[in-house]
C-alpha cells in the first residue's frame, strides 16, 4: 500500500515557494487470525489398562504449526510420542498426541498446544482421581463375584437336576417297585422268585 500526503507551502530562505510531499510505503503481511480460531485441547482416554492410560490429545485451527507438550502434575514434561499434525484446506493445522501414563497418586496431566511465533498457548488438565482407579478395579471384582454367582446357580441347578433323576432311578430300581411296573406294562402277573 502506498499513500502520499501533501504538506502546505513553505518559503525557503531565498524566497522561493515549495510544497513539501510526504511518501510512506506499507509492506503488509497477511496472517491467518488466530484469535479465537484455535479449539481448546481435547483429552480423551484412548486405553486402560491395570497399570496404565493412554490419554491423546487434539487441537485443531493452529497457524503455523504448533508444538504439543504433556506435562503432570508438578509440572514435568511427559515423554510422548510423535505428534500428528494434518494441514486441513484451510491451511490450519489440527495437531493429536498421544502419552501413556502410569497410574499412581499423582493422577493430573496436562496437555499444552503453543505457537512460539504468535504466542499463543491452549492447555487443558484432566485429573484422574487416586480411588478412580480403585474403583475400575472393583467394578472387574463385582463382574467376577458376579460370574462366580451364577456358576454357582448353574452346578445348584446341576446337582438337584441329578439327584432328582438319580431318586427316580433308585425308586424305579426297587425290586416291588419293578415288579408293579412289569405287571404293569405287560398285563402278566409277575411273581418274585426269592
Amino acid at each position: 500500500m502506498v499513500s502520499m500526503m501533501l504538506h502546505p507551502n513553505k518559503e525557503s530562505s531565498d524566497g522561493v515557494s515549495f510544497r513539501t510531499c510526504s511518501v510512506l510505503l506499507f509492506h503488509l503481511v497477511f496472517l491467518p487470525s488466530v484469535g479465537g480460531a484455535v479449539s481448546t485441547p481435547i483429552i480423551k482416554v484412548n486405553s486402560d489398562n491395570p497399570n496404565s492410560v493412554v490419554l491423546q490429545c487434539e487441537s485443531e485451527g493452529w497457524y503455523p504449526e504448533p508444538e504439543v507438550f504433556w506435562l503432570d502434575g508438578e509440572g514435568n514434561l511427559l515423554p510422548a510420542g510423535p505428534t500428528e499434525t494434518v494441514r486441513g484446506p484451510d491451511d490450519l493445522y489440527t495437531v493429536r498426541s498421544r502419552v501413556t501414563v502410569e497410574k499412581r497418586q499423582s493422577n493430573s496431566f496436562t496437555c499444552r498446544v503453543q505457537q512460539k511465533n504468535i504466542n499463543q498457548t491452549r492447555q487443558t488438565h484432566i485429573y484422574f482421581p487416586a480411588d478412580s482407579f480403585i474403583i475400575e478395579s472393583c467394578s472387574a471384582f463385582w463382574c467376577y463375584v458376579a460370574l462366580a454367582v451364577v456358576i454357582e446357580l448353574v452346578l445348584v441347578c446341576i446337582i438337584l437336576q441329578w439327584i432328582k433323576w438319580n431318586r427316580e432311578t433308585v425308586e424305579l430300581s426297587s425290586p416291588f417297585q419293578t415288579l408293579a411296573t412289569l405287571q404293569a406294562v405287560s398285563g402278566h402277573k409277575v411273581v418274585p422268585v426269592m
